[in-house]
């Protein structure tokens, strides 16, 4: 089984109404048969108390099909898998936060 892990960057968001802002860490694992998983934890980054309920969709690239949706558990943790090998937009928003977009998420072997 070939694993391979790639940490991303993240630039927080400034709360609209809470001044506070949330960060997200994404982890990219490719994993046997050509699937990979995306995962990541939302916090916000002045308290560094998880957010629940994080909605997070996966888009493909190429032509914005949603490939993947799903909501941060109470750790704020999420995880979609059986992905394909490919470029992905990835959206997260959840009330009282600007929404977070990451746009070069690119899973590969």
């Amino acid at each position: 089984m070939n694993r391979s892990a790639l940490s991303l960057p993240l630039p927080a968001r400034t709360l609209p109404r809470l001044l506070s802002s949330m960060a997200l860490a994404l982890a990219l694992a490719a994993g046997a048969a050509h699937a990979a998983s995306v995962r990541g934890v939302f916090v916000g980054s002045d308290s560094k108390a998880p957010l629940e309920g994080v909605e997070v969709v996966l888009r493909r690239a190429a032509d914005s099909t949603v490939v993947a949706h799903t909501t941060t558990a109470a750790d704020g943790s999420f995880r979609v898998d059986s992905l394909a090998f490919d470029r992905y937009l990835l959206r997260a928003s959840l009330i009282g936060y600007e929404p977070w977009r990451r746009s070069d998420v690119t899973l590969s072997e």
